[in-house]
């Protein structure tokens, strides 16, 4: 691995400071291509993201990653909140930073972004002028309509919680009160997102390399979750490269290879992989095959 350089920094979203973090290998001359990198559900910066982003830097280019408004390292209050419409703000606000950075090509950037934050920069890529190309890995494109669904199978008792969760956490933000919280995790009957001993393991891991991870978020988030909506996809002059998981439980892979086959320049990779095969077994293969993504488009 190249020497790397690896800078704290920070950037103002509506407002809100937000922290960020640059990856650049040292020997690399300027003006670099550049990958903003954005996490998923409840991710912070040093949760995932570093990996992929020592990988793409030692590839040659230069990397910022960041904290959404209320996670992690940057400021903002109820802390977890789920706000996709702000999250996407801080997107758009990361790029406008970045490129202020003398280092770096101001007409390639790319947008990269994983689960949530795969539909996050599917959406925001149309509102960001002049990128080089986006990456969208195990997206999230929507959580609405019948086609894109989960796959993963709830029971009705559990989708009721789910919902009187939502509603009293949304009544608890519209009163100011703290939040009612959810676990991202838990063990097997628990009110979490994920469950199950075969992701134990995972997030433990990942819990320790993180710092800034918390295992909570405010599940009013599913009031409004995303949605795929036609006229906001990247424009036609721009790459998209969309990554499934044909085992994938949290999201409909045939929905993301129906949105990535729809898109002038898209293209899609399909892997013999789970949603979270991609942050372990499957990364090297995946950053190897987004890579060879970028060189032919940036």
């Amino acid at each position: 691995m190249p020497e790397m350089l690896e800078e704290a920094v920070y950037f103002d979203s509506h407002g809100t400071r937000c922290a960020g973090r640059i990856y650049v290998n040292e020997n690399q001359q300027s003006p670099l291509p550049c990958i903003v990198m954005v996490n998923g559900f409840t991710g912070t910066m040093d949760w995932l993201l570093p990996d992929y982003a020592q990988r793409f830097a030692a590839a040659g280019y230069l990397v910022l990653t960041f904290d959404y408004r209320f996670f992690g390292q940057s400021e903002g209050t109820p802390r977890q909140l789920i706000d996709i419409h702000k999250q996407r703000e801080d997107i758009i606000a990361a790029v406008d930073f970045i490129r202020q950075d003398r280092r770096v090509d101001r007409l390639r950037i790319v947008l990269w972004g994983t689960s949530l934050g795969g539909g996050h920069v599917f959406y925001t890529a149309a509102r960001i002028p002049n990128l080089a190309a986006v990456i969208a890995q195990v997206p999230a494109f929507d959580m609405v309509s019948k086609d894109a669904r989960a796959l993963v199978r709830l029971s009705v008792g559990f989708k009721l919680k789910l919902l009187l969760a939502a509603m009293v956490d949304s009544v608890k933000g519209l009163l100011g009160l703290s939040p009612y919280y959810m676990k991202v995790y838990g063990e097997r009957g628990e009110l979490a997102v994920f469950q199950g001993e075969d992701l134990r393991e995972n997030f433990r891991n990942l819990q320790r390399k993180s710092r800034f991870w918390k295992n909570r978020f405010t599940p009013r988030f599913y009031l409004d979750p995303p949605r795929y909506r036609p006229d906001e996809a990247p424009g036609a002059d721009t790459p998209v490269l969309v990554c499934i998981a044909r085992n994938e439980i949290y999201a409909n892979p045939a929905f993301q290879e129906k949105i990535a086959r729809s898109i002038p320049l898209g293209a899609c990779r399909i892997y013999e992989a789970d949603h979270f095969d991609f942050y372990h077994k499957m990364l090297s293969d995946t950053v190897e095959d987004q890579v060879a993504f970028l060189d032919k488009w940036v």
